[in-house]
Parts: structure tokens; C-alpha cells; sequence
């Protein structure tokens, strides 16, 4: 399920992630952390198109404030089409990147804290135990 939630948006993962489960215990964790993420990302793709279909400098910065918002590294992985010579968001792009690197190294540390979608458990439960015979 994680692996769908951070993954690009399909028709597999659109059934998959769909699905309801109880919110208790790992599964039902995982579950609702995986929705977030992938929904997350089927928006950031939205705002990213209107981004580059802005006719008016306004119509790009809502569209930016909303994306900028939301992005992860994930939108390196977008089909993206080059952006024509014309297109108001040439001009903001570099702008744009260096947020959406500002904002991957954030969720990066926020990540190490996390195990599908909850806390990670107490170094205590992660060590290798030795038995003794």
C-alpha cells in the first residue's frame, strides 16, 4: 500500500487505495498514510497543469501557492512537457524548484520518524535480540 501511496497515479492504485479498512493497527494505518500521500500527489499534478496553463501572472501564483503547498520530489518522476517560450511560468520556474527541493528535504526528516504512517516504535522493539541457549 505504501509503495502505491507514493507512487504516480493509476487506475491500480486508484482501486487499491479506494478501499476501506478499519484505521486501527498497522494496515489500517498504512492504509489511511498511503491515501494522504497519493492524494496528495493527484493534487499537486493538478496545480502543477494549471501552473503551466496560467494566462495571467495571478492565475499562476494561486495556482503556485496551492502547489507549493503540497509538492514532493515525486513530481520529478511527471511526464512533463517543455514548457513553450512563451509560458508565464518560465519566468517563476527556477523560484518554483528551489521550493520543491526546500520542501523534499523537510518531508525527508519527517519521514525518518514515521513507519507507515505512525510513529516509529521504540529503539528497543528495532534491536536485533540475542538468545541465549
Amino acid at each position: 500500500m505504501m509503495v502505491l501511496g507514493f507512487g504516480l497515479q493509476t487506475p491500480f492504485a486508484d482501486e487499491i487505495l479506494s478501499r476501506t479498512a478499519s484505521e486501527e493497527g498497522l494496515l489500517g494505518k498504512a492504509l489511511k498514510a498511503a491515501k494522504y500521500a497519493y492524494e496528495r500527489n493527484v493534487w499537486a499534478k493538478d496545480w502543477y497543469d494549471e501552473m503551466t496553463e496560467a494566462t495571467s501572472p495571478e492565475e499562476f501564483w494561486r495556482a503556485s501557492v496551492l502547489f507549493l503547498k503540497i509538492v514532493d520530489s515525486r513530481c520529478d518522476m511527471w511526464d512533463r512537457s517543455e514548457l513553450p517560450a512563451d509560458s508565464i511560468m518560465k519566468a517563476f520556474e527556477p523560484g518554483v524548484m528551489d521550493e520543491i527541493k526546500r520542501r523534499s528535504g523537510a518531508w525527508k526528516t519527517h519521514r525518518e520518524k514515521t513507519l507507515c504512517g505512525d510513529n516509529v516504535p521504540s529503539e528497543v522493539f528495532l534491536r536485533p535480540q540475542h538468545h541465549r541457549r
